[in-house]
């Protein structure tokens, strides 16, 4: 993203990053809450999960520097070439997923449509459709192609909702079959934000000012997100139905949730393409970025035949535990130690903090609780990292 981005731009981008179905199903498992309950978890969980989200997206905004080159200030140039090599394999996956995931989707409902049953087309329809967004967007700028995108999207999803609350005098008083806790609902919608920390500082690094880029980034999913999570909460009161498209069938408007799916697909993983060309630069100098991204959404496209979605809770389990101890060492090295590694070749205590982060990770998963592994292993990391700088320093002035 070379351009310099404007503040509406970065509230576009990110607004219509939030506009997936993922967000509308994650908040349909809050239905068993209520209503009151439901927002109110979805509202507390935002806001907790996007104070972190904004400290990541701020230290691109103001040193200028993409989500994993930002790993220096801790890590030294080894974490450059090391976290770009994981962020490019996550990524690459991420788009092969949401491919899988929204193809498996669109067919659903052409299926209950049209009895058109073709769910391999529909996810490499999306493949072609994210590599033409890659194209377009360096040629016209990201900035404007996304105003598009957040007009044709706000459209369609104003129409959901006006749908929706044509039914909401028909919210059950009953919760919902289903056990859920308010601390579980509130962790969820802090991981959904956690996924995209690899990714943020890699649009932020385009702001003009210091703070432009991680205030509207910050407010443009926060909206988003709350909106999406809200509308997924209410479909599921009212329809009784934890799926989308059971929702859309239900509500008569499986046309409409088609096109949302499709479109949001496509500039949700325009994202994931663009920072993993970002981070293959980090390693082929010379690359042309453009190239790169478009080179790692074919990737992507190509391992749709070979994804096995049986694992697709490992491989949010393998992101969670990998980047979220990962950037609570860089959060504490800036924010509060305000000490900067990048010409180290490598600082052995962040590597060392990172490590016993990723193993609290997947010591906390042995309890079956995946949505309460995030954040201890985020506290953990940090308290150890500042802890163990601490001593160093100690030991240095002795």
């Amino acid at each position: 993203m070379k351009e310099t981005l404007q503040r509406r731009d970065f509230f576009s981008i990110w607004f219509v990053c939030a506009m997936t179905i993922a967000e509308i199903s994650t908040g349909s498992l809050m239905a068993p809450l209520g209503l009151f309950k439901g927002l109110i978890a979805i509202l507390v969980g935002h806001i907790l999960g996007m104070f972190i989200f904004f400290l990541c997206g701020n230290i691109g905004s103001r040193e200028k520097m993409a989500a994993i080159e930002s790993t220096t200030i801790s890590y030294g140039k080894f974490g450059l070439y090391l976290f770009s090599i994981l962020n490019i394999v996550q990524l690459i996956g991420w788009t092969a997923v949401i491919e899988v995931i929204a193809g498996s989707s669109i067919n659903s409902i052409s299926t209950a449509l049209w009895g058109f049953n073709h769910e391999y087309f529909w996810s490499i329809l999306i493949g072609v459709g994210i590599c033409l967004w890659v194209l377009i967007g360096t040629n016209i700028g990201i900035g404007k192609l996304n105003r598009i995108a957040i007009f044709l999207l706000l459209i369609l999803v104003v129409i959901f909702n006006v749908e929706i609350l044509r039914y909401i005098g028909e919210i059950s008083h009953i919760k919902l079959i289903g056990q859920i806790s308010f601390s579980q609902c509130v962790i969820l919608s802090i991981s959904m934000i956690f996924s995209w920390l690899p990714l943020v500082s890699d649009v932020t690094k385009s702001s003009r000012t210091k703070k432009q880029g991680a205030v509207y980034s910050t407010v443009g999913y926060f909206i988003g997100s709350c909106w999406m999570f809200s509308t997924g909460l209410l479909a599921t009161l009212i329809t009784h139905s934890y799926s989308p498209f059971d929702m859309a069938l239900k509500l008569k408007i499986g046309l409409l949730v088609l096109i949302i799916v499709f479109i949001s697909s496509i500039t949700g993983s325009y994202i994931d393409a663009h920072s993993a060309g970002i981070d293959f630069v980090n390693i082929f100098k010379n690359f042309s970025p453009k190239y790169a991204a478009l080179s790692m959404a074919i990737i992507g496209t190509i391992l749709i035949q070979f994804l096995p979605l049986t694992r697709y809770i490992n491989f949010l389990t393998f992101i969670g535990a990998l980047f979220a101890p990962l950037f609570a060492v860089v959060i504490t090295d800036y924010y509060i130690l305000r000490k900067n590694h990048s010409e180290k070749r490598i600082h052995v205590s962040a590597i060392i903090s990172w490590v016993v982060g990723v193993w609290v990770y997947y010591f906390l998963l042995q309890f079956n609780n995946w949505l309460s592994m995030t954040l201890p292993s985020m506290v953990v990391t940090g308290v150890l990292y500042f802890l163990l700088q601490k001593i160093f320093l100690k030991r240095r002035c002795t």
